[in-house]
């Protein structure tokens, strides 16, 4: 669904680099937070690697915080750029 590169993984405001002084849950929030800012201001690219980061991050968290932070993230995307390729692959054909 959502695609992008690993370098885009790096950009991100909170980084996998960035695990070793900050828990990862709060990584992950932090990091789906600034994704629906960068969503809502139109930078579709870098709410994208953002999420993704935070996915990477987040690994098996079962906080249901988290997951409802995503599903917006993914209800907010899809209604804002419906017929984009990165966000429905269905699209691209």
């Amino acid at each position: 669904m959502i695609c992008g590169g690993a370098a885009r993984l790096r950009s991100s405001p909170f980084s996998l680099s960035s695990r070793g002084r900050t828990p990862a849950r709060t990584l992950a929030f932090i990091n789906m937070v600034s994704a629906m800012s960068a969503l809502t201001a139109s930078s579709l690219d870098e709410a994208v690697a953002t999420t993704r980061t935070a996915v990477e991050i987040a690994g098996p968290l079962q906080s249901s915080r988290y997951r409802r932070y995503v599903k917006d993230f993914l209800r907010t995307v899809v209604e804002l750029h419906p017929r984009d390729a990165r966000v429905n692959p269905e699209n691209s054909r």
